[in-house]
């Protein structure tokens, strides 16, 4: 058994979230790949949400559940592949809770806008409110995977595209109760998926073995 390094979940403006524990490598391929997966599909979950907030959706219901299963398959791979990997390093088991903590505060966010999702958003949104959600909607997304490189997203994009939120609410002569909601769970999310990026767990539980 080495020393194994993933790196896990999203890289932006340079940072990538790390864990050094004492199981084996291929262990730590695989729940870096798992962890990389459910957080990419809480993320669509929490785009498509968004999205809808400020614009009708082709048949919402459905892209809203669809979006939510791969969400709860992606989950459940997860915890299959954290199960397997095994508990015995103290690193391990700490970035697991905090990593689940922090995506469940996405799912809890997602759950809460859904809830108040409006049947349509208001005929009267002002366009550059919608324009700096579209814009959020994409910081949010991230880049592609490409075979060069995985699926990332740009923490230092996603913070200013929160921001561009916050603003063009702020300019607004008369703001919804939803807008005012989506407002403050975007600036949840934001900070949620921002600290899964650029917080280094780098922690081994003792001596390294190896040289």
């Amino acid at each position: 058994h080495g020393v194994g390094m993933a790196s896990v979940s999203a890289a932006g403006g340079g940072r990538v979230v790390s864990v050094h524990v004492l199981v084996p490598d291929n262990a730590l391929v695989r729940l870096r790949q798992r962890a990389g997966e459910l957080l990419k599909t809480e993320i669509d979950y929490a785009a498509t949400v968004v999205k809808a907030f400020v614009h009708d959706l082709d048949h919402p219901k459905e892209q809203l559940e669809s979006a939510w299963g791969r969400a709860v398959s992606a989950r459940a791979a997860f915890e299959a592949t954290a199960g397997a990997t095994g508990t015995e390093s103290g690193a391990l088991r700490r970035w697991m809770r905090s990593y689940r903590a922090a995506l469940n505060s996405v799912t809890t966010s997602c759950a809460t806008l859904e809830t108040h999702l409006p049947a349509h958003p208001p005929p009267n949104l002002n366009r550059e409110f919608v324009a700096a959600v579209d814009d959020y909607v994409k910081a949010l997304s991230g880049e592609p995977a490409t075979p060069a490189a995985p699926w990332s997203v740009d923490t230092d994009a996603l913070l200013a595209a929160g921001a561009s939120v916050r603003d063009a609410a702020a300019s607004l002569t008369d703001v919804h109760a939803a807008e005012r909601l989506l407002v403050g769970e975007i600036d949840t999310i934001t900070g949620v998926v921002t600290e899964i990026a650029t917080r280094d767990i780098g922690l081994s539980p003792g001596p390294t073995s190896g040289g």
